[in-house]
């Protein structure tokens, strides 16, 4: 028997933990890590889940904060990053914690 999944509505904050974790698609997109429904990390891949999933086991302090994450699937991921950090820019000042770094 298969359980089915459920969607994951764009840009709603999850908790991220590994059952949530399991309804993120194997889809091109952007994604959002945050604490506090804050961001602290933007970023985009050809497969959402294997990422978050990555990231989720990541050794990485700054990333090891994270306690949500919100997606966007989109084919056009690498371009939609981009603007997302323009955007995070033009608000902030500075790029998300985890970004800054980079």
């Amino acid at each position: 028997m298969q359980v089915a999944r459920k969607t994951l509505d764009t840009w709603t904050w999850y908790a991220f933990t590994l059952e949530n974790l399991n309804q993120v698609p194997q889809t091109f997109g952007v994604y959002s890590l945050g604490v506090n429904s804050n961001i602290i990390y933007i970023g985009s891949s050809n497969n959402l889940h294997e990422r978050l999933t990555d990231h989720y086991y990541s050794n990485d302090p700054c990333i090891q904060q994270a306690k949500q994450f919100a997606i966007e699937p989109c084919s056009n991921y690498k371009e939609r990053e981009k603007q997302r950090l323009r955007d995070y820019m033009a608000r902030h000042g500075r790029l998300p914690a985890c970004n800054d770094r980079i």
